[in-house]
């Protein structure tokens, strides 16, 4: 949304390079699939199968979240700044194990 929201007052698409964001593990699936680093991000996330306790892990930052339990019907949010992805070269890890 907030995307759209720059894009319609007139600031259009980025010129940016955009990072992209690779899935390992029991991800299913990841929104968004590309980011700049110039904004913060939140990330939304699937997983393939069930756990009763999941570690998130994306190790280019060195970022790691603890979940009691995660199911493919829950949409899990990741929020990262912009400080946290700014430094990232080309590519985030998205790995729930």
């Amino acid at each position: 949304a907030y995307g759209a929201k720059r894009f319609i007052e007139g600031e259009g698409i980025p010129n940016k390079k955009l990072k992209s964001i690779e899935k390992k593990g029991n991800v299913r699936m990841i929104v968004p699939h590309n980011f700049t680093g110039d904004h913060d991000v939140t990330l939304y996330v699937r997983v393939k199968q069930p756990r009763p306790k999941a570690t998130i892990r994306i190790p280019e930052i060195q970022k790691e979240i603890q979940k009691r339990g995660v199911t493919p019907g829950q949409m899990i949010k990741i929020s990262l700044t912009k400080e946290e992805i700014s430094p990232v070269e080309n590519q985030l890890t998205l790995e729930i194990i």
